[in-house]
């Protein structure tokens, strides 16, 4: 993670895009050999610096091992884009709970055509790592290769995934952002780069879930 003081920017041609007060993080995947994942930033502007003492993380990555709890249960979901020629349908199914004793989520997604029949299904394997500051979650869709690979952080009360993979379009770069969260519902956005980071489709994937019983059984 690294961040710029804008109060402490000289004057110049692009000066007058930025705030004159703020600071602006930029977090950086995780990437262990330095590969396509690491060629991008997510960024973030915050009008304060990081307080250690913020109990909120309103101006802070979190390192919270419990980010996910809200997560569990059992949700209903409804797809607000859709990928282009994609075969899952307008409405899913989302399950997630903790297994390996306790020490992973695991989040089963199923996808109903308008006949109600199942058309998709892929599952989430996600796990905090103990001493970071981030989760490392893997996605894959059942009978259909490719993968996602991703870490994720808490910042100012989301829960923001970056990382990579492939799938049937080739190798790929993706950003994700859980917000509006509480206990009855939450939202989620998707952008995907198919070039490097070149260029992104954003969104690529937006739903917005609704428990469907009260999270956290």
């Amino acid at each position: 993670m690294a961040l710029i003081d804008l109060a402490a920017l000289p004057e110049g041609s692009g000066r007058a895009l930025l705030p004159k007060q703020g600071y602006v993080y930029f977090f950086a995947p995780m990437s262990g050999g330095f590969d396509a994942a690491a060629n991008h930033f997510d960024v973030r502007f915050v009008p304060g610096k990081v307080k250690t003492g913020d109990r909120e993380g309103v101006q802070r990555v979190e390192s919270i091992s419990s980010a996910f709890d809200f997560l569990l249960g059992d949700w209903e979901v409804e797809m607000q884009t859709i990928p282009e020629g994609a075969s899952i349908g307008p409405r899913a199914t989302l399950r997630a709970y903790r297994f390996l004793d306790g020490t992973a989520i695991l989040d089963e997604w199923r996808h109903f055509d308008q006949a109600g029949d199942v058309v998709f299904r892929g599952a989430s394997f996600r796990t905090f790592v103990p001493g970071t500051d981030h989760w490392y979650v893997v996605w894959m869709m059942a009978g259909t290769e490719g993968y996602s690979e991703l870490t994720a952080q808490r910042v100012q009360g989301e829960l923001l995934t970056t990382g990579g993979g492939r799938d049937a379009a080739g190798e790929l770069l993706e950003r994700g952002r859980f917000f509006d969260i509480s206990e009855r519902a939450f939202s989620f956005t998707l952008a995907r780069s198919y070039d490097g980071g070149i260029t992104w489709r954003s969104p690529f994937v937006a739903f917005r879930a609704t428990a469907s019983r009260t999270p956290g059984g």
